[in-house]
């Protein structure tokens, strides 16, 4: 049974959760545990390791990964979880991960601006 990942949408802004959605092929005729790996980039108070997904008769499962919002500045990040190889099912060599951008919703201090032409001014 070949398993794979898609996620939903584009990215996320810090504080929501990144939606992932593992999907089986052929559909399993009992519920079937995946095990899979959260890792992230960035400060967003992601919860990483090792997760086990359940994907019902119907096909398919969603998992949500939280992020935490801030109100500090900081560089964007990213969200990505990996399928394990597990018994009763193989994962998909070209997609068998997937990744969700999370963008930071925080202005900049004062100090630390550049203009558009890219010079840094102030502070």
């Amino acid at each position: 049974m070949g398993q794979q990942w898609t996620h939903v949408g584009n990215g996320v802004t810090e504080g929501r959760s990144a939606e992932f959605t593992i999907t089986a092929n052929p559909k399993p005729t009992a519920a079937l545990a995946v095990s899979v790996t959260v890792t992230a980039t960035g400060d967003y108070g992601v919860s990483t390791g090792t997760r086990t997904v359940t994907v019902p008769t119907t096909g398919s499962a969603t998992l949500s990964v939280a992020t935490t919002g801030g109100s500090a500045d900081e560089a964007d990040g990213s969200v990505t979880v990996t399928l394990k190889t597990g018994s009763g099912y193989t994962v998909s060599s070209s997609q068998g991960a997937a990744t969700v951008a999370v963008s930071d919703d925080d202005d900049a201090p004062p100090g630390n601006q550049r203009d558009p032409d890219g010079v840094h001014r102030g502070g």
